[in-house]
């Protein structure tokens, strides 16, 4: 959590070039699913992007067990998909009989039903890092919904994540070729503070937990949790 003197930093209030920002906790390591699962069981929600770029992504991660949307739809009292891929969107539809899916860009589009309720949350799940300027996007979001939805889940790439670190030993960076940025836990609460969202509640998340054992991914992830994969937030809207 970010106290009183934080805020006036990610306010623009205050100014330091080399502030330095410490973030505890230790214990196992959380993944993102089960972040976002706890906070929305019995609410309603919309998902932004839930197509995870296309129809075999979906497949794929069906397979395994890790498609966020239908782990989603498990436990939420109603969950609204919005995506811009269209072939996507039809074959979740068709193929899989979801229903409530909406191919739509989220600024421009009037998406059938979304104004006639009242969310709990919005879940913009690795979102972030590929549009082209993340607190225009975000401000747009909070001026057109503000009114309908209270909360909204952020989750993004964390560029402390310590993989990051061993692999740029080797000169090496891996990266989402569609990524504009990466994210830390100051940066993803400061363009959210831009965009005019409270911060709630921040932390860096793991993808998927790691069994038991000595080894050093696994100490480091208990203990370190600023090197986890992930960094998630959670923001009022108004």
């Amino acid at each position: 959590m970010f106290s009183a003197e934080d805020r006036k930093f990610l306010e623009g209030d205050s100014f330091k070039s080399g502030r330095k920002f410490r973030f505890g906790g230790k214990g196992q390591a959380e993944t993102r699913f089960a972040y976002i699962l706890s906070r929305i069981q019995g609410k309603k929600i919309i998902h932004v992007g839930f197509a995870d770029h296309s129809a075999g992504m979906i497949k794929a991660k069906l397979k395994e067990g890790k498609w966020l949307h239908q782990a989603m739809l498990d436990v939420a009292d109603r969950c609204m998909g919005i995506d811009i891929n269209s072939a996507a969107t039809e074959f979740a539809r068709t193929e899989l009989g979801i229903a409530d899916l909406h191919c739509a860009d989220l600024l421009e589009d009037e998406i059938p039903g979304l104004e006639e309720e009242n969310w709990d949350y919005m879940i913009l799940g690795e979102i972030l890092e590929h549009v082209d300027d993340p607190v225009h996007f975000l401000s747009r979001i909070r001026e057109r919904y503000a009114q309908r939805v209270k909360r909204m889940i952020i989750t993004v790439p964390n560029a402390l994540y310590y993989k990051n670190f061993k692999l740029g030993w080797k000169g090496i960076e891996e990266i989402n070729t569609d990524h504009r940025y990466w994210f830390t836990p100051y940066t993803l609460a400061k363009v959210m503070t831009r965009a005019g969202l409270h911060v709630e509640d921040l932390c860096c998340t793991q993808d998927f937990s790691l069994p038991f054992s000595p080894d050093i991914s696994w100490f480091i992830l208990k203990h370190k949790p600023v090197l986890r994969s992930k960094v998630v937030a959670c923001g009022l809207l108004a």
